[in-house]
Parts: C-alpha cells; structure tokens; sequence
C-alpha cells in the first residue's frame, strides 16, 4: 500500500504534551446541482464545492531523549507549534457534454494568521519540491491546483487524464493534509456487471505541503519514471465485497493487496467488518540503498466498524512483518512509495 500519513518535520522527537489541538471549521456549497428530469451535459450536471478549514494549535514538546525507558534524559518542555492557518478549497466538477467529455478543477490556498515555528503542516513549505527540502524555515502562504483532469466515458468505459488522484481499486494513494496530494498521470476503468477494473499511471507527484510536481526516487536518489497500478472490485452481494490490486514502482518495488469487507446490521445498526493483506518486495537484493526489505514485507488487518446512535465503534488487529536491510526510506512521510 503506497499511503503515508501527515510528516513532522521535526522527525524523531517524542510527541509534545498536548500533542495537536485544533479547530476545524467547514463549510460546503454545491450551488450546481441537476434531477434525473433535466438535461444531461458539461453544465448540467455540474457542481461546485467549496470548503473553509480553520486550524489553531498550540503544543509543547518536551527536549532531550525518551528517559529511563528510552535514550538520554528527557528535558523541558518548551513550545513546539503555535499557529492559526486557514485553508480555502474550490472544487468544480463538470458534467459530460455529449454525455461523453467533461472537466474537473480544484484548487486550495493556505494562510498562516500566526505562526511562531516552523512545521504548520496545514500550509506551504518554503522548498517548492520535496527533492530540495532541508527542514528549515517557516511555511508560507500560498495557492496550488489539486486536480486539474480531462475525463470521459463511453458506455461502461470511463477514462481521466492530467492532475488528479486514484477513483478506482489501486495500491496508489496520495498524501492526506486536509486536502490530498496530486499525481501527473491518467487513469482508465470499466465496468463488466458486478466486475470493476481499474488501471493507473503515474510520472510525476506533488503532496499537498508543496506547490511543484516532482519526479520519484528510489532510496539512492536514482529517479523512478512511472508508478503503476492494476485493480479490481467483485460485489458479490450488495453487503460482500472482494477488492485485489497490484502495483510497481518501475525498476524499484512491487506491492499489492486483498481486501473482503462485509455490511451487516446489529441491533438495527450498521456492523461493518473487513480482511485486508498488504505485501511489498523490492527489486534489489545487494544490500544496497535500494535493497529495502529482507524477502517480502506484509501486513495483515481486521477491522470492525459499529455505528450506535451518536457513539462510533472501531476495533482494529492488526500483524507487520517488515524486517528492513537499508532502514526508512529517506523522507518516507512525503513520498508514497513505503508500506506503512
């Protein structure tokens, strides 16, 4: 699986005494809206979303080591993040005029009101590309397209192409913040009854704490020049749902994944319970920089999801083996190119 989660850029140190507070407020318009009785097109079909998120945190974070039952003596704490930032999201989606080509655009802009450190996460870093990072200075406020994609179909056949993020079954996802990361590349997919295949491509990514497009690496530096991924979704039944996808980073790492999920009720509540296994291997085995693994890596996971009234139940097991020869993957937290 090709996910990862929010970086810090301070990497290493424990978490701070309040670890993250913050407040988040949004706000949703889809003025575009269309009925099954009006025509279909480019227009009306569309829709258009906008949101506002409002983030304020103020955390401590103690220094030093971990204490007695880590490294070094733990220090004082001092304060680690005070920010207020806003971020401001526009999301159109278009219809398919002649029910054939349509068009989705969707841009944010981050605005820091306040910020005394560095390492927002909700807002720009000052290097424009992952590869020229050096984890130092303050965000700084800024605008990025997040999707930007010609799309089509054509009977049970439907294609996307440009900046955009995976829809269909895939061992590819982006960075989340509060809005996700972006790849160049297309995607296509089809629909053969209760069968969903899906094919994606991709040469160039971008996380969401970045403005420019920059190209993969392996663990040495040496540039990857596509990812790729092949999946596919079974409905057995509406409530028994079996999902299978396998994916390459060229010259680099293979991975894939199974998952069954199954919807039922409880107490006239929804129980939703799933099996999923992940597998990664990489191409090397010299005990280079790229020799990332020792054999194949794999994680296996249940989960049960009970939904009561106002109360949300999650129960989640969850078993890695992931024995590495060359350690982390340089700067893993903004590359999707590691197994969690």
């Amino acid at each position: 699986m090709l996910i990862s989660s929010i970086p810090t850029p301070q990497k290493g140190q424990p978490l701070g005494r309040f670890g993250q507070l913050a407040l988040i407020g949004t706000l949703s318009l889809v003025p575009l809206t269309s009925s099954a009785d009006e025509p279909q097109g480019f227009m009306e079909e569309a829709s258009l979303e906008t949101t506002l998120f409002y983030i304020y945190r103020d955390r401590d974070r103690r220094s030093g080591g971990m204490g007695p039952d880590g490294e070094g003596t733990p220090g004082a704490y001092a304060s680690n993040l005070q920010h207020s930032t806003a971020n401001l999201a526009v999301d159109f989606s278009s219809g398919h005029a002649g029910g054939v080509v349509g068009l989705d655009l969707a841009a944010f802009a981050a605005y820091d009101f306040q910020n005394r450190h560095q390492g927002t996460e909700f807002n720009f870093r000052p290097a424009s590309t992952l590869w020229e990072e050096r984890w130092d200075g303050k965000e700084t406020n800024g605008a990025s397209l997040y999707r930007a994609a010609l799309k089509f179909k054509f009977g049970d056949m439907w294609g996307r192409l440009g900046y955009l993020q995976p829809q269909g079954t895939s061992v590819i996802a982006p960075n989340w913040s509060f809005l996700p990361g972006t790849y160049r590349g297309g995607e296509l997919g089809a629909r053969i009854g209760d069968l969903s295949l899906s094919y994606f491509h991709a040469d160039r990514y971008k996380a969401p704490w970045y403005q420019s497009f920059y190209e993969f690496r392996q663990a040495d530096g040496e540039t990857i020049d596509y990812l790729h991924s092949l999946g596919a979704r079974y409905e057995i039944t509406e409530d028994l749902v079996l999902e299978a996808a396998f994916g390459q980073a060229q010259g680099y790492m293979d991975q894939g994944f199974g998952k069954v999920s199954y919807a039922t009720q409880l107490n006239d509540s929804p129980l939703r319970l799933s099996y999923q296994a992940y597998a990664a291997s990489d191409r090397h085995d010299d005990g280079s920089a790229n020799d990332v693994y020792d054999g194949t890596a794999w994680q296996q996971v249940l989960t049960a999801h009970y939904d009561q009234g106002a109360f949300d139940w999650r129960l989640e097991f969850s078993w890695v083996h992931a024995p590495w020869v060359s350690g982390l993957l340089p700067a893993a937290n903004d590359h999707p190119l590691c197994i969690v």
